[in-house]
């Protein structure tokens, strides 16, 4: 009797842990589509900026000499504010409502910090603002050195018109410097669509699909292709050796690695069954680890995947999971800002530490 006893235990032991390990894998916490095996599920985060009936939209973080600042805008301007002070200082009080903001409307260094809004302005960090107005500039403009070391704005205009715009010398609003991109097979000049710089490394997509290299410090820049046949939605994202972008057909995140310089590949695919029209907004990319919004649970929420250790196309996780949407995702050292929007009509600022990938 007693080790028929110990058999029914140890019996109902074993069905109890299946049945544990079954509901486990019946939840995935609201990851429909993403990795299955998320060590740590989506965080709720702490209110940075928010609550007093203002907007706070697009969290840049931006590390100036011994101050991190945090810079956002809503429909009265654009505004900074160091992470340990309570006082938004304005950077442009001429009013935002009517801009279509996305990721790539800033452009920072120690010196400059330029935005787009229907125009081109830029503002000195020093304590002196100073606009200078330039033409409308597409998002994906960057602030590069030029060969004496000196600040220049690069973007492109509508069009397809690559520019670089001296900072130091911005009080001329027709002091542009067309940059000539020729095709190295054609020997025609290109249209840029897309667009996105790093030192003196530009990434270009054109109008007709391909990919190109680009140093800006050639006085005749020459481009190197790297692909062709692409669909280029948004800016461009670039963190050597890596290239990444939302293909605007498939809906698909591609990318494509200098390392082994190997055709564009998919990384994410948000919805490998085709069975809803999820859309991938407000990609960046921060060293190896690319984070997005989506709404594929129905509302935007975002999601991350680190390209050096995911393993495939599905190989992703979901950070946050609230009511409404969740967007415009920033990373800084362990911790991720977004634009948040669960309390209803203001959007607000929150942050919460990144979830292990």
């Amino acid at each position: 009797m007693r080790k028929s006893g110990l058999i029914l235990l140890f019996g109902l032991i074993i069905l109890l842990a299946l049945s544990m390990l079954a509901l486990g894998c019946a939840d995935d916490g609201g990851n429909n589509g993403g990795d299955d095996d998320q060590p740590s599920g989506p965080i709720s985060g702490t209110l940075v900026l928010g609550g007093d009936g203002v907007d706070y939209k697009m969290p840049t973080i931006y590390e100036k000499e011994i101050q991190t600042l945090i810079v956002f805008h809503n429909s009265s301007g654009i505004y900074y504010q160091a992470m340990d002070a309570s006082d938004p200082q304005a950077v442009d009080m001429m009013g935002s409502t009517s801009v279509p903001w996305s990721v790539g409307q800033y452009a920072m260094n120690e010196n400059y910090f330029v935005w787009n809004v229907a125009d081109s302005y830029r503002h000195r960090w020093n304590g002196t603002t100073e606009f200078a107005q330039t033409g409308s500039l597409v998002p994906g403009l960057c602030i590069s050195r030029d060969l004496r070391d000196l600040d220049v704005l690069v973007g492109t205009r509508p069009g397809g018109q690559l520019y670089k715009i001296a900072l130091s010398t911005f009080t001329d609003p027709k002091e542009r410097e067309p940059i000539t991109l020729v095709d190295p097979g054609t020997s025609i000049s290109m249209s840029v669509g897309s667009f996105t710089c790093k030192g003196s490394v530009a990434i270009v997509g054109t109008t007709d699909g391909r990919l190109f290299k680009v140093n800006l410090d050639d006085a005749n820049p020459t481009a190197q292709k790297l692909a062709e046949g692409q669909h280029f939605g948004g800016v461009l994202q670039y963190a050597d050796p890596w290239v990444a972008w939302v293909d605007q057909e498939t809906n698909d995140i591609m990318t494509y690695n200098f390392t082994d310089a190997a055709v564009p590949a998919v990384a994410v695919n948000v919805d490998p069954l085709n069975t809803n029209a999820a859309l991938i907004v407000d990609l960046r990319l921060f060293g190896t680890v690319l984070v997005w919004s989506d709404n594929s649970n129905g509302n935007y929420d975002l999601w991350a995947a680190d390209l050096e250790t995911m393993n495939d196309e599905n190989d992703y996780i979901q950070v946050t999971n609230e009511a409404n949407d969740q967007r415009y995702p920033f990373l800084h050292g362990s911790e991720i800002y977004w634009e948040d929007h669960r309390n209803g009509d203001f959007a607000e600022i929150w942050k919460g530490t990144m979830p292990a990938l």
